[in-house]
């Protein structure tokens, strides 16, 4: 359907009224607006084949090892102590929620767990469609 109209728009810049010289500025606005949706047809279409190629295949397109990361460290900021105390009480690989020991503002939040520095592995899986 995308394509369809964007075809009716490439002949409407053919048609003798739009050559009026009053209409010059409407005409340079509305090739500008078919360009770009000629290039976004042409990503629709190469990601549509891509996705499609993607669905052939047997094996995943993103393998676990390429996606997880785990990173330890020897030591803890004084930050991060009541964490460390509390991960140092339960068993291996029981979760810890992080709600408590985190910040309430999104970006001192953000800023603890980006630069979370504990003795433990700390394991992280980036999910979400980065292909």
């Amino acid at each position: 359907m995308l394509k369809e109209n964007v075809d009716r728009l490439g002949d409407l810049l053919l048609t003798p009224l739009i050559l009026d010289r009053k209409i010059l500025l409407f005409k340079a606005a509305l090739a500008e607006l078919l360009e770009g949706l000629q290039k976004y047809l042409t990503y629709l279409y190469l990601a549509s084949k891509k996705m499609s190629a993607n669905h052939q295949q047997h094996e995943p397109v993103r393998l676990a090892r390429q996606t997880t990361v785990v990173e330890g460290n020897n030591h803890a900021d004084k930050e991060y102590e009541k964490l460390k105390q509390e991960m140092e009480k339960v068993d291996y690989y029981e979760p810890v929620e992080l709600c408590g020991f985190q910040p309430n503002c999104k970006q001192k939040r953000r800023r603890w767990i980006n630069s979370l520095s504990l003795p433990f592995p700390k394991f992280a899986y980036h999910y979400g469609n980065y292909l």
